[in-house]
């Protein structure tokens, strides 16, 4: 239903202070998505936010990171059209930040798996 037609990195702030902790520590991760529709060219955008950070008071790491994924698209059902273009677009999300991560010290850093149903959207 959907076809992936290219993505680009739209922002990026990252901060990563360890002021008293030595080693691992948690990572709160949370993610929205947006689908804008242009019905005319049977095309869309998805915006895929994600925003990380740290409940450690002795670390100072947040990572926000926006990607922009270009999809033309066949059907009407605009639930079922952003579902796909969310997965399609994630494994692009996923590899860029694991990079990212690997270039910022944390080696093997990997987003959890995606867990979106169609349920989950919002119309």
């Amino acid at each position: 239903m959907v076809n992936f037609e290219g993505s680009k990195i739209i922002k990026l702030n990252f901060s990563n202070e360890r002021v008293e902790k030595e080693g691992p520590f948690n990572i709160n991760n949370t993610f929205n998505t947006h689908v804008n529709y242009d019905e005319e060219q049977k095309k869309c955008n998805c915006i895929y936010e994600i925003f990380m950070e740290t409940p450690d008071e002795d670390v100072d790491f947040s990572l926000e990171f926006k990607m922009l994924g270009f999809f033309s698209y066949d059907g009407d059902d605009k639930k079922q059209i952003h579902l796909e273009a969310t997965k399609v677009l994630y494994p692009y999300v996923q590899t860029a930040v694991m990079n990212l991560m690997n270039s910022f010290g944390y080696p093997n850093f990997l987003l959890p798996p995606l867990e979106l149903s169609i349920d989950d959207i919002n119309s």
